[in-house]
């Protein structure tokens, strides 16, 4: 597959308001697209946070924040690689909050049973309506966007276990192996449940942050010490004043297995139901983005 050509997949972007918007992602200060830029319900949404190493938020550059997928099947930074879903002309002004929103389904490979894509931040410098080296200006660096063609079984997933069809964000450098997580037993903690204080989480403990994250509503977990490996569990890293640690958190597949209406979902890398958290973008002098599947040192 080609450069990221700015085809029939690009559609025109509309202002608003102050903030120059396009039908794919949008500031969240600026509000919704106005009906001239509405193109339907999104197949897929992505919340993004926006860091910036370079300044250039406060340089006149119009950047392009596209959604490009790989024609490698797996995460590429190669221009050569890439084939964009769709282009927008942005002009970030703080706050530096995205929502994106992905319309179209990709299928660069019949073939394969998932693709890969990754969201890129590029100034076209030359005009020429395409990606060309020298023009990236960054991007998510630890984080893919993976769109299943079908139901994947737990020998195709790159998660290790099934997934369903549709997109999801996946971390990269997984094990991509299938997963092997022993049956456990009854440890005497309800993992994941809401929590004011230790008393509620029986053997276990009570938690409102990791040390990164913060758990709305409190959550109940199992020091990794324990000697026991609680039914339907995933490990955690947490960091307290006294260094880095492990819990045993609640496992899961799908987001419905979480509490969702909390702000928890599934993430899809460590298997756990965690809080949600915005997609970092950065903007820096040179993006690498590792491979989906860890590669060895």
């Amino acid at each position: 597959m080609g450069e990221a050509e700015v085809g029939e997949n690009v559609r025109a972007s509309t202002a608003v308001a102050s903030c120059a918007l396009a039908f794919v992602i949008a500031l969240t200060s600026c509000g919704s697209l106005v009906e001239d830029g509405y193109l339907g319900e999104p197949l897929f949404e992505i919340e993004a946070n926006v860091e910036d190493f370079r300044d250039i938020l406060n340089s006149q550059e119009e950047i392009q924040t596209s959604l490009f997928w790989s024609s490698v099947g797996d995460s590429s930074t190669d221009v050569g690689d890439l084939q964009t879903e769709a282009v927008t002309a942005l002009r970030l002004l703080p706050p530096s909050t995205m929502q994106i929103r992905v319309h179209d389904r990709p299928d660069l490979d019949a073939t394969r049973a998932y693709e890969v894509g990754q969201i890129i931040m590029w100034f076209d410098e030359d005009k020429n309506g395409r990606l060309d080296e020298g023009e990236t200006r960054g991007g998510a660096d630890e984080k893919v966007v993976l769109f299943a063609k079908r139901t994947l079984t737990a020998a195709e997933s790159p998660t290790g276990f099934a997934l369903n069809p549709g997109f999801a964000i996946l971390p990269t450098n997984l094990e991509c192996e299938l997963d092997e997580t022993p049956p456990g037993e009854d440890c005497g903690v309800e993992l994941g449940r809401a929590c004011s204080g230790d008393e509620d989480c029986g053997l276990g403990q009570c938690i409102d942050t990791d040390g990164n994250l913060n758990f709305p509503g409190g959550y109940c977990v199992l020091g990794g010490d324990v000697a026991c490996t609680p039914v339907g569990a995933a490990v955690h890293g947490i960091s307290t004043e006294e260094g880095g640690n492990y819990v045993w958190v609640k496992g899961c597949s799908r987001d419905e297995e979480c509490r969702v209406d909390e702000d928890y979902a599934c993430s899809l890398g460590t298997r756990a139901c965690l809080p949600k958290e915005p997609l970092q973008i950065l903007l820096l002098s040179e993006l690498e983005i590792d491979s989906l599947c860890y590669q060895g040192p």
